[in-house]
């Protein structure tokens, strides 16, 4: 058997400076992990024991930490600068601990001349305000699945994302479960159930979603946002518990007027534009309950044949 091999002797000059790791994104005070910047000479071998220093940018934006395993780094738990030395494979570690605001710091490592950025997102966390999320159309916190709600909060979207400043919405059907790296999430624990719901609308102080379908039968869920989930670095937000009802209708108001329009030219009816004797009209509800020929979660119910409402009470 002949196995072909290569031996290089380092010279133990720095001729290569790359960026090993380094996915710096949380919320003020967590742990971020470890970056990483690797040294090797002119003939790619690994410059071992020489000396990486990390700084962040402002000051106290980050807290460096040696790496259990690797070398350590002095000065340990600092909020400015600190050495490292490299390991086997030419590569010095430092661990990041976010700081204690959100921003945007900066992160470098420089060694031989050479300096590699990191940017270091803290992200305020998203949270959902108490007994904030309500009916869409009537703003009462009873919901139903199947329906509409809308979510209030803070923070509940990375702003830099928004395409508008005001909020994103939906461009289509069936309707997304992320927009702008933003879900939400309905567990029932007891039931074995966690479903993401269908997003209409995100901004950082509201998210308008579908209540899933698949909640139907429960007296209440989990619900959270989480940020960024699709780009693989999620950031959580507060749990709250909402309680469900079969139904829970209401007509939607805008202006202080039911939201209905002529069923025949679809103008809609306003104070400037009143209905009339004999006029046709479409009203447009929420929380009306379970249907028949139900569509599924974030899908458009299709029209033949129509999906009617299943419970009939006086309301």
């Amino acid at each position: 058997m002949r196995l072909p091999y290569l031996f290089l002797v380092g010279s133990g000059v720095t001729a290569n400076v790359v960026p090993i790791a380094g996915s710096l994104q949380g919320t003020p005070g967590e742990d971020s992990g470890a970056i990483g910047v690797q040294l090797t000479d002119a003939n790619g071998v690994p410059v071992t024991g020489a000396a990486v220093t990390f700084s962040v940018s402002p000051a106290g934006g980050v807290t460096f930490q040696s790496v259990p395993g690797e070398p350590a780094c002095s000065p340990n738990n600092s909020t400015s600068s600190t050495v490292c030395a490299t390991d086997n494979y030419g590569i010095a570690y430092v661990d990041v601990i976010l700081g204690p605001n959100a921003g945007v710091p900066t992160v470098t490592g420089q060694a031989a001349g050479v300096a590699i950025a990191f940017d270091a997102y803290i992200l305020a966390q998203p949270s959902i305000n108490t007994g904030a999320v309500v009916n869409a159309a009537s703003s009462k916190p009873t919901v139903a699945p199947g329906s509409y709600v809308s979510i209030y909060g803070l923070n509940m979207v990375e702003a830099d994302l928004l395409s508008n400043a005001n909020g994103d919405g939906a461009p289509w059907l069936p309707l997304p479960m992320a927009i702008d790296g933003v879900n939400v999430s309905f567990d029932v624990p007891s039931a074995g159930i966690s479903v993401p719901g269908n997003l209409i609308f995100v901004s950082p102080g509201q998210i308008n979603v579908q209540v899933p379908w698949e909640l139907q039968g429960q007296s209440s869920a989990q619900v959270k946002v989480t940020m960024d989930e699709m780009y693989g670095y999620p950031v959580f937000g507060n749990v709250v518990t909402v309680p469900l009802t079969a139904c829970a209708p209401a007509f939607y108001v805008g202006g202080g007027t039911i939201a209905a329009e002529d069923a025949i030219t679809g103008a809609q009816i306003l104070a400037s534009n009143p209905a009339h004797p004999g006029e046709i009209l479409s009203l447009y509800a929420n929380g009306l309950g379970p249907v028949t020929n139900q569509p599924a979660s974030g899908a458009a119910a299709v029209a033949t044949p129509l999906s009617q409402t299943t419970v009939r009470r006086p309301w």
